[in-house]
């Protein structure tokens, strides 16, 4: 079950196009998994992690997941889709890895030390 919406998603971020909704509800679903496997590799049960803390964690990994947050800090480059009634502008993908940086692992609760990344 993953932490965060569609619509969570786009209150925060940006409005997810149609064509790009099934791509999300699944990466949504693989940061859940992925949170939940730094918790208990780290002996942290998510159940007692606040609700909020792992929405907003859920989407970070799927704005870095579809390149919105950079972490080299260069210009994304852009990808436009256009179907029959509008053009899309979307952040290319930048990285296929999940990670968490020190401040969201300190909120996570798993501990201090480098950023955990998924293989």
């Amino acid at each position: 079950m993953a932490y965060a919406t569609i619509e969570d998603v786009e209150r925060s971020w940006r409005e997810v196009a149609a064509f790009e909704r099934e791509r999300f509800e699944q990466t949504l679903e693989d940061a859940a998994l992925w949170l939940d496997g730094q918790c208990e590799a780290s002996g942290v049960d998510p159940s007692g992690v606040q609700t909020e803390v792992l929405r907003m964690l859920s989407i970070n990994l799927v704005r870095r997941m579809v390149g919105e947050l950079d972490p080299t800090g260069s210009d994304p480059q852009w990808t436009t889709y256009t179907d029959q009634t509008s053009q899309w502008s979307v952040p290319a993908r930048v990285g296929g890895d999940f990670y968490l940086t020190k401040g969201e692992r300190v909120l996570l609760g798993v501990g201090r030390g480098r950023a955990g990344f998924s293989a």
